[in-house]
């Protein structure tokens, strides 16, 4: 990862903006589904690795909020300190709001058209896919015991079954609370 002092001047913190810009622009289905784009992109440009962004996603995953801001605000700054954050977090909100703006009247005058539904239906399986490509990354990167990939599986399996999260969550640590109190 890029160490020292951050990178300066109103190039670098554009050249941030239009990265996160163009990846908020392609990437549609929301903040997880920019992360594989962000990854490719950010080590493309050479401003960090691979390693470097699956763990700033996992730092930017324990903040609250929006995955996608948490994304910016973290490599933001880690690329241009303060102005990098605000470049970063301004070039992920900005088009969005342009195109809620601009497109969500038509978008909502003309849902019916098959085309547009059947893009809409195409989107969600590639967002999907491009998370599922991310979750195997992490899944590869921080190495699990067989009962941790079990508990994952019978919650996934859970939700399928349309349990609530809530309930999912509780019964999960309490299994695993009793489990290690067994020392298995």
């Amino acid at each position: 990862m890029r160490e020292g002092k951050p990178i300066k001047g109103a190039r670098s913190l554009l050249r941030i903006f239009f990265t996160f810009s163009w990846v908020s622009i392609v990437a549609l289905g929301g903040g997880y589904s920019m992360l594989p784009i962000y990854r490719r992109e950010l080590t493309r440009l050479g401003v960090v690795n691979s390693e470097d962004v699956l763990t700033i996603i996992t730092r930017a995953q324990s903040l609250p909020g929006p995955i996608a801001v948490n994304f910016a605000v973290v490599m933001g700054s880690k690329l241009g300190g303060i102005p990098g954050a605000f470049a970063a977090v301004s070039g992920v909100i900005f088009p969005p709001v342009v195109v809620i703006l601009t497109l969500g009247k038509l978008l909502l005058e003309h849902r019916e058209l098959s085309y547009l539904s059947g893009f809409l239906y195409g989107v969600r399986i590639v967002v999907v896919a491009m998370l599922g490509s991310l979750i195997l990354d992490m899944l590869k990167r921080y190495k699990r015991s067989v009962w941790e990939y079990t508990m994952l599986g019978l919650a996934v399996v859970a939700l399928f079954w349309k349990m609530p999260g809530l309930i999912i969550f509780i019964v999960v640590v309490l299994v695993d609370l009793f489990w290690r109190r067994l020392g298995v």
